[in-house]
Formats: structure tokens, sequence, C-alpha cells
């Protein structure tokens, strides 16, 4: 593909970290010097080092019922979009936790940041503790440490445990992207190299890079980050698992870059990430945003917008899902890895294909709106009936038994009716609940640089060709529920005027879709029988017989 350089819309100094975050003692990294810092912390000797207070925030100055800050500024901003997930009632009993948490041990967390050796080195003890997430946190509240340094640390502290629950024998490594000199390390280099080709040489790869320049970009990212967020940790890969997970499926279709090489599994650090995305789509680049707790829909359609990517960290008691994308996720990495697909899928899109299809999951929105006070309104009339019989029902007891048995079946009859009709209405809430989060999700098959000759075809058939190949995408899942007869229509009449262009045969282009799909589902592996996914194409007919120019 080609880049087109670092995406404007991503802050430069994102890279950098502060000189709250600099090394303890002068020195330099990549050829940039350090400023120092002071704070009283505790070395692997024994000893001590003077470092001054990382903060002005004090440690007992926390709020009683939230961890977020009210400063105003943008460090807490950024800190209060970290948090904002976390239930109110969590959120009081963490502020707690880390009120207790001393300055001796956010000096730690600092250390780590400047010199990761000690993370299992020294601090080993200290990193595995459980206190660890709460220092971690403490540290990037008070400004110690950045965004992107407080999210590496607890992704990994979060893997590293898991593993050695499973096995006392696992072991991780750190491979720093540069030498003591501030050049390339090759052998790093080298493993990012052999990961972006193996998502360029997967059999069904969505992703394909230009990886001499996609390099060449990542490395002059580098200039000024700390130790910690210039390198990234790998461990071997564990034996593939019984049931594919989320990772078997999304690395199926190529999403190989910063996940793993060789037999190794790849933990990048933030900055490594963003770096790479940065490099590798330009100004479609969307930016990495770790957050604590759930994203919601509404999060993910604000991301859309804003070009970002929830990232999900764990957190004590803040637990991450075990299922994405309706497959097993078993375990922090996975669901990470998962988590950075999706930028990198988002960020296949031109920024007006993305806006496009953020434009018609709003529509879609407003249709199920629709669908949701038909319903309470039906649920309105349901009750009204019902009260209506209790009222008369002396009456019609008094009444012949004939009679008395026509006027109860009259009644069944209207609930009846009443019943089939809020069913459907239920169901085509939530079918077009469902193509509307697949619009703000930005998952789509026809990636905006790489299918120029389906645009120069049509504009309509690139589009109703993302969203047909969308309709299909998780076709076995027993909760799916497809668009069909009225709601298909309706859903048509709501979709058309966002894609429809000049169609000389709209029938044959149907036809034509149809084709295209079928084979592009047929060559997935581990789908269902191409027959049952055929029968579930069928069932979009009407959409888009509704989806053709009047």
């Amino acid at each position: 593909m080609e880049s087109s350089g670092i995406s404007q819309k991503q802050d430069q100094s994102y890279y950098t970290s502060p000189t709250t975050s600099s090394l303890a003692q002068p020195g330099a990294h990549n050829s940039q010097e350090v400023k120092e810092v002071q704070v009283v912390a505790k070395l692997p000797d024994g000893s001590e080092s003077s470092l001054k207070t990382l903060s002005n925030r004090l440690i007992n100055g926390l709020p009683e019922k939230t961890l977020k800050l009210n400063h105003g500024d943008e460090h807490s901003a950024v800190f209060n979009e970290v948090v904002r997930r976390i239930k109110s009632d969590k959120q009081i009993e963490i502020a707690e936790k880390i009120s207790q948490v001393t300055e001796s041990e956010v000096g730690k967390i600092v250390q780590c940041c400047h010199e990761p050796a000690l993370i299992l080195n020294g601090f080993h003890d200290f990193f595995t503790s459980d206190l660890f997430p709460y220092v971690n946190l403490r540290a990037f509240r008070d400004g110690g440490i950045t965004v992107n340094e407080f999210a590496t640390l607890a992704s990994l502290h979060a893997i590293y445990k898991e593993n050695r629950e499973e096995s006392e024998s696992f072991e991780i490594k750190f491979q720093a992207l540069f030498d003591e000199n501030g050049e390339p390390n090759k052998e790093a280099w080298a493993a990012i190299e052999e990961s972006l080709h193996k998502s360029n040489t997967s059999e069904r790869s969505v992703f394909k890079y230009d990886i001499e320049d996609v390099l060449k970009k990542m490395q002059e990212k580098f200039k000024t980050v700390c130790p910690l967020e210039a390198g990234f940790w790998h461990y071997d890969m564990p034996a593939p698992s019984e049931k594919p997970t989320i990772v078997d499926v999304v690395r199926s279709i190529g999403s190989w870059a910063l996940s793993g090489y060789a037999n190794q599994e790849m933990i990048p650090s933030i900055t490594m990430i963003q770096a790479f995305i940065d490099s590798a789509f330009g100004t479609e680049a969307h930016r990495i945003n770790p957050v604590i707790g759930a994203s919601s829909v509404a999060d993910v359609r604000s991301g859309g917008i804003g070009c970002f990517r929830d990232f999900a960290l764990p957190f004590p008691d803040v637990l991450l899902p075990k299922i994405a994308d309706y497959l097993p996720a078993p375990n922090t990495a996975i669901f990470q890895k998962h988590d950075v697909y999706h930028l990198k899928r988002a960020s296949l899109l031109t920024n007006e294909d993305k806006d496009l299809y953020i434009k018609i999951g709003d529509a879609l929105q407003e249709q199920k709106k629709r669908y949701e006070s038909a319903i309470s309104m039906l649920k309105e009339i349901c009750q009204q009936r019902l009260d209506h019989i209790e009222r008369v029902k002396d009456l019609i007891e008094k009444l012949p038994e004939s009679k008395k048995k026509e006027a109860m079946i009259k009644f069944q009859k209207e609930l009846y009716r009443i019943s089939r009709v809020f069913a459907y209405l239920r169901r085509a809430r939530k079918a077009t609940g469902q193509l509307k989060f697949i619009m703000y999700d930005l998952e789509f098959l026809y990636a905006s640089y790489a299918h120029k000759f389906i645009r120069q075809f049509s504009e309509f058939s690139y589009h109703l060709g993302n969203i047909f190949a969308a309709l299909s995408y998780y076709e076995n899942e027993k909760s799916r529920e497809f668009l069909n007869g009225m709601s298909a229509k309706l859903a048509g009449k709501v979709v058309l005027p966002f894609i429809s262009g000049e169609l000389d045969d709209p029938e044959e282009m149907y036809h034509y879709l149809c084709k295209v799909n079928d084979l592009m589902l047929s060559t997935h592996e581990g789908l269902p029988q191409v027959e049952e996914v055929r029968k579930k194409i069928d069932r979009c007919n009407e959409f888009v017989y509704y989806l053709k120019p009047r």
C-alpha cells in the first residue's frame, strides 16, 4: 500500500515522554538528552536515589467518591477518559487503595519505565504483587508517567501473571528497538519486519504493507520516548487451543503485524503500536485509546467520529470480557490483540468512507428509535385491552356459555395479533440495531485503498458489497437477527440515500454482488457450509430490492 506519512490528526507530543517521566539520573536515550528529576525511591541494592516529588497532587488529596480529576488541564482529560467507564462504587474502592500508595512506590514505577530490566530483575516481587496495578494507576494519575507507559505496564503485568499461573516456567523477554548509541537494534526490527511479512503473505490477508516504508517511518518516531515504550516483550507461542480463539481468526486474515513472529508472541508497547498505525496508514490512522472498563456502542461511535479506537486494559475486579466478536478471548493478550486488529481495520477506510458509514449508522439508530416508540405504544394498547378485560370479566361471566366463549375467543385473537406485531417489532429493532453497530464498528470487507477497481465499477456496488458482507459476517451466531420482510424494506429505504449512484442495471448488480459474496464466503475456513450461507444471504433479498433507485 502507499503510505501518506504521519497522520495530521496525531499530536506529535504523543510520542514524547514528559520531563516527569525522564530518567532518574542525567543521561541520554536515542541521542536525546534526558532531564533530571528527583524522588526518594529504594533501589535494588537497598540504597536510596534522590528524586524530587513527582506531582503537586498530594498523596492524601484524592476525592472521596471518584477517581476523576477536576484540574481542567489536558492530563486530567486523558486520565478521566481512561477511568470514566469504571462503575462509581468501584471508583470509590480504587480511590481509597491508591490514596495509600507511597512516593517510594511511585518512584519504582518511574524506574520501571526507564530501566525495563528492573521489572523482572530487582523489582520482580513488586511487579507481580497485587499492589502493582494501584501504584501504576497512582503514578499515572499524578503525572509521573504517561498514559502510554501506564497502559503498557498494566497490560504486561496482567499478561505475565496470567501466564505464570498457567506455568511457573513461563518466561518473557524484553527487546529494545535501539542500542545504547541510539542505533536501530537489527534483531528487534527484523522481528517487526517478519510480523509485517506474515501479514502480507497470509493467503486471505486484508492487510498489505509497504514494509520498507513502514519501518523507516516507525524508526523516526522513537526519538525521545522512554526505554519501556521503545521496545517490545516476547514469549513462546502457546500450543494451539482446541477451539479457535478470536486471535486465530484475525490472524487468518492477516492481522500479524506487531502480533507475532516465528514462534514468538509479541507484546508491543502502546507507543510502538501507535507508531506503526501512523506509519502504515497515514492520514487514515486511528489513535489507540487505552481504557479501563467496557466500551459502549456510544463509545465505539465516538471513536469512529474522532478517529480513535478503545484498547481495553486489565485492572483488578474490572475484568476483560472472555468473548470478542462471538469468539473465545480467554486472556488479556488475546483480547488486546483483537482490539489492535480493530484499530488496524478501522484505519483501512478513508476518512470519507468512515464518515459515510457512521452517518448510515445514525440513520439506522433513528429507525431503531421508531421501532422502540412503536413497541412502547403497543405495550400501552395491550395494557389497555387487559384492563378492559378485567373490567368486563364479571359481565362476561353472566353471558350464556356460547356467548362467553365467543367473547373470550375475540379477546384472545386480538391479544394474539398484538403479540405477533410485538414480536416482529422486537426482531426488527434488534436487526436494525445490529446493522447500526456494524456501521459504527467500521469492520468492512472492502478496504478503501485496496478496492479501487470496485469503486470504478460503481460506488454503489462498493458500499453495498461492504454492507452485504457485514450482514453475513456472524451468520453462525444464534443471537443474530437478520433483516427481512418489512424491516428489510424500511432499512433499505434508510440506507439507499447514502449510497445510491447511477445504476444502469440494478438487478444485474444485485446478482453480481451475490456471486461475489458466495465466492468470498466459500473461501472462509471454519464457516458453515456454503449452502447454509447462501440461504442467509437470500434472506437479505428484500433489503436489496428496496436498495434500487426509483
